[in-house]
């Protein structure tokens, strides 16, 4: 990793993916990348987690180590190419080959820490790697044909750099190439679903190929293709290595492997077309496929697309196209603690281990969620004037501010509804301590004129946001009637989080405030510059 790089402190965490391994999932990737060159082709892999749960950087992880390269990506906003090369080049198998071989020094960490054996090295060697995001591509007719156009132009740029190094032949990969362009061709027709013509001549010239080079009339045009498509990536794997002289001395082990990510973000239409090429088109005998998504959203986006099948259904749909699957792992308790306590040092927040634990405590273990709540905190601390105790005892007891400010910024996230009454009557802020501690017995110091009405009021606002900590009445099984089994286990499981963090932030509660506080009125002001 560059000097830079490590030496950058990071005041706020993008949400973009990395492949610095700072929540403890580096394991997680190296696992990933090493099966795919042990599973026997066709196969296909599904990364499965939560949105935010880190399933891009762990197979972006997995894809540079094997030696892959998105050099024909486009760059996402904010992404920088020059440190993100930097990041890549300490974590590449075998993208630009030294002399034949893949770099010493990560070959032996990488043998010392997953347990590598020289035929995955091997295969790793005589393989090509392909990032793919339907995502971008959600505009075209069939996602075949943007995929298709990406691994030729990712073979393509691999084939450029390796020809550096002189260990790649010209004319297999010219000969690929051609094979590619021709499949794709041959894909046109296939997904052709409108009556817009194709351009001139281009049916006729592929059904021609393909008669020329096959007399028999008893394949059809999608097994045409399959065959067509099973030819280019022969050729193309074979022109990786100059020893190759033909097909035929293609080790085994040698694959194509494709990531494909972002599918559950895709309309439903996309996701099921997708997921339909992969398994009736290009499942050959040399191609792994490894797609990240989140389960329950793509089991949504089947059962809107295909209304009239079950759950049971489409889930078993899934299994059939999946062999293996992968459940993205929770980050290391004490990784997570360590990044927040480092943000929190660099704005110059006070016990900031103490306090990053707090955090932890409050919000579920998915990446995307830390970040947003730790940067939200960081920004706020910044427009407002924290009072900045020194900590003698190591307790929060002793720097309520902080603590009011992590538990209030809580509130605005994930409780807006009670901090919008908070933000304009900083007095109600007494009401809610009194209904979340069940210390109701004696009477509140409320603002004089303050009717009972308007008090029973807000209490049933707040009771309401709290009602599952506080086991109200109507706190049933009612939401989950009439749901799917998976939506209605999603939607217990999320009760049953949301309930573990709010009675964590009641528990703090009591030690951030007293009973007659109010908002502090430095949190509802901008502090001086």
């Amino acid at each position: 990793m560059s000097d830079l790089i490590q030496s950058e402190i990071n005041y706020y965490h993008n949400d973009q993916w990395s492949v610095i391994d700072e929540l403890g999932l580096a394991g997680a990737s190296e696992r990933l990348a090493r099966m795919t060159l042990q599973v026997s082709p066709p196969f296909s892999i599904s990364v499965n987690g939560k949105w935010g749960s880190g399933k891009t950087s762990i197979m972006r992880r997995s894809f540079i180590t094997l030696g892959g390269h998105p050099a024909s990506q486009a760059l996402l906003l904010g992404e920088d190419k020059q440190d993100t090369n930097h990041q890549e080049d300490d974590m590449k198998l075998s993208i630009i080959k030294e002399n034949g071989s893949v770099n010493s020094a990560r070959k032996l960490e990488l043998k010392k820490n997953a347990d590598w054996q020289e035929r995955d090295f091997k295969a790793a060697n005589q393989s090509l790697f392909v990032w793919y995001s339907p995502w971008q591509h959600q505009n075209s007719e069939n996602p075949l044909i943007p995929l298709l156009l990406e691994v030729r132009n990712q073979f393509k740029t691999h084939h450029k750099l390796l020809e550096k190094s002189k260990s790649t032949t010209r004319r297999g990969a010219l000969a690929a190439l051609t094979l590619f362009e021709r499949a794709i061709d041959a894909a046109l027709i296939l997904t052709q679903t409108s009556k817009r013509p194709l351009a001139t001549g281009t049916t006729e010239a592929v059904r021609k190929v393909w008669q020329d080079e096959d007399s028999s009339s008893k394949y059809s045009d999608g097994q045409r293709f399959h065959l067509q498509f099973e030819d280019a990536v022969e050729t193309a794997l074979a022109s990786l290595d100059p020893k190759m002289k033909n097909q035929d001395s293609i080790d085994h082990k040698a694959r194509l492997i494709v990531f494909i990510d972002d599918l559950d973000r895709c309309e439903e239409a996309t996701v099921v077309k997708l997921l339909e090429a992969i398994k009736l088109y290009l499942g050959t005998s040399r191609c792994v496929f490894v797609l990240g998504l989140d389960n329950n959203a793509i089991l949504h986006a089947l059962g809107n697309h295909w209304s009239s099948r079950s759950e049971d259904y489409n889930r078993e749909y899934l299994e059939k196209l999946f062999q293996a699957t992968i459940r993205i792992p929770n980050p290391q308790p004490s990784k997570v603690k360590e990044l927040i306590a480092k943000q929190f040092k660099a704005h110059g927040i006070p016990e900031e281990t103490l306090f990053a634990g707090v955090v932890c405590d409050l919000i579920e273990p998915n990446p995307r969620k830390l970040k947003n709540f730790t940067n939200s905190i960081c920004a706020t601390w910044g427009l407002h004037n924290i009072p900045n105790r020194e900590n003698h005892d190591n307790s929060v007891n002793c720097n309520p501010e902080t603590l009011q400010l992590i538990l209030l910024q809580y509130l605005v996230l994930y409780h807006p509804a009670v901090w919008r009454i908070l933000e304009r009557q900083p007095w109600a802020l007494k009401v809610l301590i009194s209904i979340l501690t069940a210390n109701e017995s004696e009477p509140l110091d409320l603002p004089e004129g303050l009717s009972e009405l308007d008090q029973h009021v807000m209490k049933h606002f707040i009771t309401r946001s709290f009602s599952h900590v506080l086991k109200q009445e109507g706190d049933n099984d009612e939401k989950h009637r009439g749901l799917g089994l998976d939506s209605a286990v999603d939607l217990f499981l999320e009760r049953i989080d949301r309930k573990r963090s709010d009675e964590l932030f009641i528990y703090h509660l009591k030690n951030a405030f007293t009973r007659n506080d109010e908002v502090p009125a430095h949190l509802l002001t901008i502090g001086e510059i």
